[in-house]
């Protein structure tokens, strides 16, 4: 019976890696070459331009494992430089486990399944040095009782959700006025929650805050979502990015690095999404004919002069 898993755990490994390799060499790529915007590469030349090596990096996390999942890769690289990072978990009681995506449960299933994660993102940021984990206590919007989180029409409504703009909105303006780097996503999808945390970056960046002669409100690709964005949801992501006049950074990263970090999560994903994920920084090294695995991130325009 042993034998008959090991085998069976081998041959799952085997079709991760070749659906890894046909969605990084097929030609139905989500993104072509000719089409892709123009990125600035980020080098050892400027990136402590980009990124002071003094400044805590704060990434603002929807959830328990989005900044592996997302940033895994630039974060590895500001662990490595003995940068200070905080990670920051905004909607961080949930019910949410690949064996129960229902939801289902009550407060006894919050608490084990909250703390669950909680030692997951811990054996995460075990890998890593110089990373804290703050957790907001905030609840996610499935074990809210919304309905339809992953959808374009979240962008439509007008989404707010007053505690999360009382609780967190002084915080980081006060991190701003610190001389911090935020890092927040993009939303790509429309996950509800996602939205809501990029509309506290939209808020900061419309105060009269004197902002630092570095980037300091930086957005990031939501994966596995933007693996998975349809053409409408690629067309959404770029109304965002033009709407807060952003431009891309490409970071080279360790991918296999990045990969030991994802496989810290085994309550949420499979080692399918896992190779996934991965696979979109292959993707950004293909259309972009780097030598490296990239990440892309974004800045508002005229934030840096490179």
């Amino acid at each position: 019976m042993f034998i008959i898993f090991q085998l069976k755990d081998k041959i799952l490994d085997f079709l991760t890696q070749l659906f890894l390799y046909l969605k990084i060499n097929l030609p139905i790529l989500l993104e072509n070459p000719q089409n892709i915007s123009k990125a600035k590469i980020i080098n050892p030349t400027n990136f402590f331009t980009i990124f002071p090596r003094r400044t805590l990096k704060v990434v603002v996390s929807p959830h328990y494992d989005d900044l592996a999942f997302s940033l895994g890769g630039t974060i590895t690289s500001f662990s490595r430089y003995n940068m200070e990072i905080d990670d920051l978990i905004v909607f961080s009681r949930t019910t949410y486990t690949k064996d129960n995506p229902g939801h289902s449960g009550g407060s006894k299933i919050e608490k084990n399944v909250s703390t669950q994660r909680l030692l997951e993102e811990k054996n995460m940021t075990n890998l890593l040095k110089n990373i804290k984990i703050s957790t907001m206590g905030l609840t996610d919007s499935p074990t809210r009782g919304v309905k339809n989180i992953v959808s374009l029409e979240n962008e439509e409504k007008h989404q707010s959700l007053p505690d999360l703009e009382k609780i967190l909105l002084p915080i980081l303006k006060s991190k701003i006025e610190q001389g911090e780097q935020l890092f927040f996503p993009l939303a790509i999808c429309g996950h509800i929650d996602h939205i809501l945390v990029r509309h506290l970056a939209e808020k900061l960046l419309s105060t009269n805050i004197s902002f630092k002669s570095y980037p300091q409100i930086i957005f990031y690709e939501d994966l596995p979502y933007a693996v998975l964005a349809t053409k409408k949801d690629q067309e959404q992501t770029d109304k965002i990015i033009k709407k807060l006049n952003l431009e891309p950074l490409l970071v080279p990263i360790n991918y296999k690095y990045k990969l030991k970090l994802i496989k810290s999560y085994p309550s949420q994903i499979t080692i399918l999404t896992a190779y996934l994920i991965i696979s979109w920084s292959h993707n950004l090294k293909r259309i972009y004919q780097n030598n490296n695995c990239l990440e892309r991130i974004y800045i508002p325009k005229k934030s840096l002069k490179l």
